[in-house]
């Protein structure tokens, strides 16, 4: 990790700024103007925007384009520039222990973007100490991480000052939010799910131990109010008073849905329940509006039973939408491979799974003409 301050990654230019666009056009002639800086500004913010990796040499070019480009960067942004915004726990190194009051903010932004971002955070009056307390990090999948840590309720002033700065910077839409919530009585998801107000987001993914009444209740309003279309949750336990009706709400609200059950003691099998007929359940909630279910459940795959799986098998090829379910399955030994209608039933062992479990798998064959692969795809 690397400080924000330093000056090394992001050169600016040093000469003073001209107060206005029409100073800097004083300081040369009209007419010893390249025609790139006699575009309107307007043309010259849409090509920043195409191609916002530029945006440092175009600083140097000129004070005019200097000029301009200062003042884009002071506009409302128009444009996304934040690839995931990632909520965690706090470690902290001096004690060697986790801080449950701190959280720790990374803000991905992708590289060619690096640079627009950076000189948001430079050039709007960041609070004080800000740029000291935000480190840099490259990350492998070809984005830049700019970390910090805050109460994770903004206990003081510092921290709500810095936090609306970087919503700020940020703008309003995000490609997705990921939250890990690794304490057992779940208090810091509340706070973070506040946090989330100013944003809109698609792909929203949360990792949570236990899955409570309360979380489930910022999840929805989360969901709703930031118009959530894809949610992936990892969970152990959950907590709740009726799950079931926790998985249909959440079929009603969003397009995808992914659900990871990781292992738990004793009998529970799935979402909290054992010996629960789960394939009314399912068939149910894609009457909402989801259309593409993901159940991992490799330590449990007999949550679904033969006779559910038969049932869904029949039902959902007869529904009118271009639907996908897959869920951890191995109650057909030999596999199974066929066609149904414009649906391809499938069972296999799975690419994601390190272990030799089978996944059930009915898919329209549109997604197969019309989605590129991604992390639900088997």
């Amino acid at each position: 990790l690397s400080p924000l301050d330093d000056s090394s990654y992001l050169t600016m230019i040093t000469l003073p700024l001209p107060t206005s666009l029409e100073d800097a056009i004083s300081q040369r002639e009209v007419d010893e103007l390249s025609p790139f800086e006699c575009f309107p500004k307007e043309i010259v913010w849409k090509i920043i925007e195409f191609v916002p990796e530029s945006i440092t040499e175009l600083r140097l070019a000129s004070r005019l384009l200097q000029s301009l480009v200062d003042e884009y960067e002071r506009q409302r942004l128009t444009i996304p520039l934040v690839d995931e915004l990632f909520f965690d726990e706090f470690y902290d190194a001096e004690t060697d222990s986790i801080r449950r009051d701190k959280i720790r903010i990374s803000v991905h932004v992708p590289l060619r973007k690096a640079a627009l971002f950076e000189m948001r955070l430079k050039l709007r009056q960041p609070p004080n100490k800000l740029l000291e307390r935000v480190k840099r990090q490259r990350l492998i999948a070809e984005q830049m991480a700019y970390q910090i840590e805050m109460h994770s309720q903004l206990a003081n002033e510092n921290d709500r000052a810095c936090w609306e700065y970087l919503v700020d910077c940020m703008g309003t839409r995000l490609q997705q939010v990921t939250i890990f919530e690794h304490n057992e009585e779940g208090t810091q998801f509340p706070p973070v799910c506040a946090l989330l107000e100013a944003f809109q987001f698609e792909k929203f993914f949360v990792a949570i131990r236990n899955l409570n009444n309360i979380a489930v209740i910022h999840l929805l309003k989360t969901i709703d109010a930031q118009k959530v279309e894809e949610l992936e949750i990892v969970v152990h336990n959950v907590k709740a008073s009726t799950p079931e009706t926790i998985l249909l709400d959440l079929s009603s609200r969003v397009r995808s849905l992914r659900i990871r059950q990781l292992y738990v003691t004793g009998p529970h099998q799935f979402f909290e329940h054992r010996n629960v007929e789960w394939a009314p359940i399912i068939l149910s909630m894609f009457t909402g509006k989801m259309d593409k279910l993901i159940i991992e459940n490799p330590y449990y795959p007999e949550y679904l039973s033969r006779e559910g799986a038969d049932l869904i098998r029949e039902k959902l090829p007869l529904m009118d939408k271009k639907l996908w379910f897959a869920t951890s399955f191995d109650q057909y030994p030999k596999g199974l491979s066929y066609k149904c209608k414009r649906y391809l039933v499938h069972v296999s062992k799975s690419r994601l799974q390190s272990h030799s479990r089978r996944f059930l798998s009915i898919k329209h064959i549109w997604r197969f003409r019309n989605e590129t692969l991604d992390s639900f795809s088997f």
